[in-house]
């Protein structure tokens, strides 16, 4: 006569109530094999397996590997200081999108490296442009969407670092601006390099258009991007001319005797 005991030992890990279920079906066929598919058809089986069936009513995994890619997420999720149990949903949204443990491991980890170890200023790009709040659940949460390829998600976090660069300088590259220097291939250090020059080139031009009656009389942040990291022609042009003015404006006060320049700077040509 086959016992309970006998399905935990050929069907480890499962929940009791689908033990009894497979339990009775053993005892009904006299087949374990023939069970095992009657207790998959069980209208409760769902509500154990979430996700693990197809549209076409085919399973994705056995019992045993569901459960051991079950406990592998919440294992990368323990890993990362927080309670799985909050990410119920989105473990079970990662197994139907066919998201392997490695796969999730590695966009967690990524996330956690290049967000939740950084700067507040990083944090906060990321959840102000995917509209999260700032706890470490919601930002794990947006990055463990199963619809959300690893691609994509480096791109987000991309732009939160290039956004925070900028920030931490006291300026706002702002969200499209950011998008189109991730898009040039600008990266965290790129970003901290030109929002350096930024700081001390944006003043001085400005200055300069003001002191030369440029038609433009004012220079901006927006301005600086276009002509020294997006390569507009129109701006790159303004900027040397007013360097140019500038430099030829010294050289006449400083007279024949006097060597040097008032303006160093990006040359935009």
């Amino acid at each position: 006569m086959v016992t309970a005991a006998d399905v935990r030992y050929l069907a480890p890990g499962l929940p009791e109530p689908l033990i009894q279920v497979l339990l009775d079906a053993w005892v009904e066929t006299g087949d374990f094999n023939i069970a095992l598919e009657k207790m998959r058809a069980d209208p409760t089986y769902d509500n154990y397996f979430q996700g693990n069936r197809r549209d076409d009513g085919t399973l994705r995994h056995t019992e045993a590997q569901y459960l051991a890619i079950f406990d592998s997420y919440e294992q990368t999720l323990i890993g990362l200081g927080v309670n799985p149990a909050i990410f119920h949903d989105q473990i079970v949204a990662s197994i139907s999108g066919d998201r392997s443990p490695l796969e999730f491991a590695e966009d967690a980890e990524m996330l956690a490296e290049r967000i939740l170890l950084r700067s507040d200023e990083v944090r906060q790009e990321f959840a102000a442009q995917n509209g999260v709040e700032l706890t470490d659940e919601a930002l794990i949460a947006s990055a463990l969407d199963p619809d959300l390829e690893t691609g994509l998600l480096e791109r987000r976090i991309s732009i939160a670092e290039v956004s925070a660069e900028a920030s931490m300088r006291g300026l706002q590259f702002g969200l499209p601006a950011s998008r189109r220097l991730v898009d040039r291939g600008f990266g965290r250090q790129d970003a901290a390099q030109l929002a350096s020059q930024a700081v001390e080139f944006v003043p001085l031009v400005d200055s300069l258009a003001r002191r030369h009656q440029d038609p433009d009389d004012t220079f901006d942040l927006g301005e600086f991007l276009e002509g020294l990291a997006f390569g507009d022609p129109i701006q790159r042009r303004r900027i040397n001319r007013l360097l140019r003015s500038e430099a030829a404006s010294f050289s006449q006060r400083s007279g024949p005797g006097r060597q040097g320049a008032a303006v160093t700077g990006l040359e935009a040509e």
